[in-house]
């Protein structure tokens, strides 16, 4: 689950930590990167959603979205057909915990920059939504406007989660489950009307996930209810799962996906869901002594709106240095190992 958490690096514990060591070690400098020992439990904290780990990630995604082009007067000749376009969203999510005895309180907050093909004109009629950039609206009316496509770019709704955990998991033989809970708020925050919900929305959200020594699975699960904001746009009811699987067959490698599904309970039964598989990986690279991960997945949506605006490919690109907490097991363990 590299969308969760990658890895750390010796810098990161010189910047976070402010510890300094001797000149007099430099005949005799610790690798990290050749320690087995060392490299799994990068590799849990990395995976774990409640580890002790400052995450700075960057996402970009890139969604093919088709509008309906029902028969009337502006669509004569092709009745029925649908019309691509491209959404462009970046997030920039800083994850930082704070323990709390056995538990850890992790929280993100997501940071979005949409980019879609419609004007901003058109203002309450449509929105996009955090966790991978879904557009909803009322296809009928924009069908009725002559020429509704263009480009509106800004800044878009803001998303806190917190997660509360316990730090270890359940364990198994050689394995281990781990789980969190806590809320999710969306905050109308958008520069634009057509950039956002307009509507302040909470409720909660859930991780369950197993973690062996190659293979790990699980979801992501977040919902949505409007409680306050704009009166005259149109209520939250969205349910956001991210469900993932990976195979590592290397600390440093995972091949898998982390799909996002929607499902938007205001909508038409046949317009409520939206369901992508996929494939990527993802790589841990090295600069200098800081390990980032760097991640790329392609999806394809099997299940969609029907008679409302539904993706269809899309892809997703990510990039996350990370920094252990001074207090983690992991920066223990590296003092541990330091020569």
């Amino acid at each position: 689950m590299k969308q969760f958490l990658p890895k750390f690096s010796l810098i990161s514990i010189l910047v976070i930590s402010n510890f300094t060591f001797s000149q007099a070690q430099q005949d005799s400098v610790f690798d990290y990167t050749k320690d087995p020992e060392l490299l799994k439990a990068i590799n849990d904290a990395m995976d774990s959603p409640v580890s002790e780990l400052f995450v700075l990630w960057n996402q970009f995604d890139w969604i093919q979205v088709t509008f309906p082009q029902p028969a009337n007067k502006l669509n004569p000749f092709k009745p029925n057909t649908r019309r691509a376009e491209w959404v462009s969203v970046y997030s920039l999510i800083p994850t930082f915990p704070i323990p709390l005895g056995s538990v850890n309180w992790v929280s993100r907050i997501a940071l979005q920059f949409p980019t879609i093909p419609l004007k901003e004109e058109l203002g309450k009629l449509f929105n996009v939504t955090p966790g991978g950039g879904a557009v909803i609206g009322d296809t009928s009316l924009v069908n009725t406007i002559k020429d509704p496509y263009g480009k509106t770019s800004g800044f878009g709704d803001m998303l806190y989660i917190g997660l509360f955990g316990p730090k270890g998991g359940f364990k198994l033989e050689d394995a281990c489950i781990v789980w969190a809970a806590g809320p999710t708020i969306v905050i109308p925050t958008a520069s634009k009307d057509i950039l956002g919900s307009g509507k302040w929305s909470a409720g909660p959200a859930f991780v369950l996930m197993y973690s062996g020594s190659n293979w790990k699975y699980g979801f992501f699960l977040q919902q949505w209810w409007s409680f306050a904001g704009d009166d005259k746009r149109a209520d939250v009811n969205m349910t956001n799962t991210q469900y993932f699987i990976y195979y590592s067959p290397h600390p440093d490698w995972g091949f898998g996906m982390s799909p996002n599904f929607t499902v938007n309970w205001n909508a038409a039964p046949e317009n409520q869901m939206t369901f992508p598989i996929g494939f990527g990986f993802n790589k841990t690279f090295y600069f200098g002594e800081l390990p980032v991960a760097i991640g790329a997945e392609w999806y394809y949506a099997i299940a969609s709106p029907e008679y409302a605006p539904g993706s269809r490919h899309s892809f997703r690109l990510y990039v996350m240095p990370v920094f252990p907490a001074p207090w983690s097991d992991l920066a223990k363990l590296l003092r541990e190992k330091m020569p």
